[in-house]
């Protein structure tokens, strides 16, 4: 008796979803004229590209890997840490607004703003160990 093949999933992909992404600001510096950054941490699936559900805009100074501090240079867990954000959360929020609001900018702002608050939050909250 042979073992089953299980079929490989197919890539998520929505092209539109990523043109809008593209017009949103910039995850990190709130600037505008972004790149669509797919999400790979502990996502990518032997060597395919990750699906498009899962992205943040980035500018391309925070994206490509030419620039040194970029995401792609410095790798995601180190890019991520450093800025104090979650992406997931981020791109999850967007990927809502995208399907369930019709991409309401307002909705975009407020969420993003949120999301910088608590990483500011972060940022000045000392480490404290728990005995």
């Amino acid at each position: 008796m042979t073992a089953a093949r299980l079929k490989p999933v197919a890539r998520l992909e929505d092209r539109a979803y990523l043109a809008w992404i593209k017009t949103l600001p910039c995850t990190v510096s709130q600037g505008f004229e972004c790149d669509a950054h797919h999400l790979t941490l502990g996502r990518r699936r032997m060597g395919r590209k990750a699906d498009d559900d899962l992205v943040v805009p980035l500018r391309p100074e925070f994206h490509r890997p030419d620039f040194a501090s970029s995401v792609h240079a410095v790798g995601e867990a180190t890019f991520w840490d450093k800025f104090g954000l979650d992406p997931f959360s981020i791109a999850s929020d967007l990927r809502v607004i995208y399907l369930e609001y019709d991409g309401d900018p307002e909705l975009v702002e407020r969420v993003m703003r949120g999301h910088h608050a608590a990483a500011a939050h972060f940022r000045a909250t000392p480490f404290r160990r728990f005995a």
